[in-house]
């Protein structure tokens, strides 16, 4: 299904993640996959985003590695919904409903990395 699920990504660059069913189908609508996966006896739904040639899989906003936010994953820097959710994730707090996007992602870079400075 990953192939699949690649190809698709591939040959549609605007849809940045696909949900895939037990049963090999495909929905760009996470509910929808749910919806129908609740009709099969697997009813784990997998996520698929598009691939770069360095990429080692899924980006979710509950991963707890840090990621890569010069490199591949950059674009998360500019997604407020992932920023929003990832800020959450590591704070476990709202943020402020005011703050902007670019004070986010510098909120959530900030926090990660000195999360990881302490691992070392």
């Amino acid at each position: 299904m990953e192939e699949k699920a690649q190809a698709y990504l591939k040959a549609n660059p605007t849809v940045k993640k696909l949900y895939g069913t037990q049963d090999g189908f495909l929905f760009e609508r996470k509910q929808d996959a749910k919806n129908h996966a609740a009709t099969l006896e697997n009813k784990n739904v997998e996520t698929f985003v598009p691939k770069s040639e360095e990429s080692t899989g899924e980006v979710d906003a509950e991963q707890e590695s840090l990621f890569d936010y010069e490199g591949e994953h950059a674009y998360l820097l500019k997604d407020r919904a992932f920023l929003l959710a990832r800020y959450n994730f590591l704070m476990s707090e709202t943020p402020d409903e005011a703050i902007t996007t670019e004070d986010l992602a510098k909120e959530v870079k900030e926090h990660e990395e000195s999360i990881f400075d302490g691992l070392e």
